[in-house]
């Protein structure tokens, strides 16, 4: 809350300023850091190029938020990567207020986060706030396919039956700068959809920071990644569930045995681990599932 505030104060200092036209630049917001940025009332495009490295390529890329010249002014972000001399816009994912914010998750515009790539490169990802859909989007690169370049992955909500909530998002490889993770349990009711292949998004390493040792073991085999798939655990390792609208793909534990013989669109109830990952960006959530159940009937 104390952050939001800051933002908010700090934004109004630049928007409005003491006797000053009104503008729309954050300048102010970055004159002691070492965010590069700069503003172009004409365009309405807030440049925040040189920046981050979205392709790997070595070279700090170009990124834009343009105004859509609207009665309510937003912006949509435009990437322009080095690595192959190609654009990115995505007119779909406008923001009110593409501020800057170093801590993930972003409370109004958006945050960088960095995660650690299988051949030792560090990517970062742009987790945008895009208030037309009430919730937030990862843009971030994709060189796995022949039409490589910037993709989005959308960061739903579950909300576990206790009030608690998680924000979760597919990203491919493991965390950097891990402080501390710490473990808690909890219950929700979805809907089933089908089983699959899960997400091995630990490093071996991370698992020094989960103390109990019974819990690390049983992680340890079906949630760290292993390079080139060797010694792979058998599927299914992850169930696919729709709950509130949207769908969760979630790995499971090896003692959850009934995940394919479910009916397909059937109501469970489902336990999990909630894992809170605290790193030097913010706090990341994973969520692993350790009992599926067919939902009774209520009376």
């Amino acid at each position: 809350m104390k952050h939001t505030i800051v933002i908010l104060f700090l934004a109004g200092i630049g928007l409005f300023g003491c006797n000053a036209q009104p503008t729309n630049s954050f300048s102010e917001l970055y004159k002691n850091t070492n965010i590069h940025y700069s503003y172009d009332e004409e365009s309405q495009t807030h440049d925040y190029s040189g920046n981050w490295d979205f392709d790997g390529d070595g070279i700090a890329d170009k990124l834009l938020f343009v105004g859509n010249g609207g009665v309510h002014l937003q912006f949509c972000p435009t990437f322009y990567l080095s690595g192959n001399d190609s654009v990115f816009s995505f007119p779909a994912l406008p923001t009110d207020m593409p501020i800057y914010e170093p801590s993930y998750p972003p409370k109004l515009g958006f945050s960088s986060v960095v995660f650690h790539q299988g051949d030792g490169s560090d990517i970062p990802h742009i987790v945008s706030n895009v208030p037309t859909r009430n919730e937030l989007v990862m843009l971030s690169y994709n060189d796995f396919f022949l039409d490589k370049g910037m993709r989005t992955n959308k960061c739903p909500v579950l909300t576990f039956s206790d009030g608690r909530s998680a924000i979760l998002f597919e990203k491919l490889w493991g965390y950097n700068n891990i402080d501390s993770i710490s473990v808690s349990t909890h219950s929700f009711e979805a809907l089933y959809l089908s089983c699959g292949k899960g997400n091995f998004n630990f490093q071996e390493q991370d698992l020094a920071f989960i103390k109990d040792e019974a819990l690390r073991e049983e992680i340890a085999y079906y949630y760290v990644i292993r390079d080139f798939e060797e010694n792979m655990p058998a599927d299914p390792t992850a169930v696919l569930l729709s709950k509130g609208g949207k769908e969760f793909y979630l790995t499971t534990v090896e003692r959850v045995k009934n995940s394919c013989s479910l009916p397909k669109n059937k109501p469970v109830t489902c336990k999990a681990y909630l894992f809170s990952v605290f790193t030097k960006e913010g706090v990341f959530n994973e969520v692993v599932v350790y009992d599926i159940k067919p939902r009774e009937k209520r009376r």
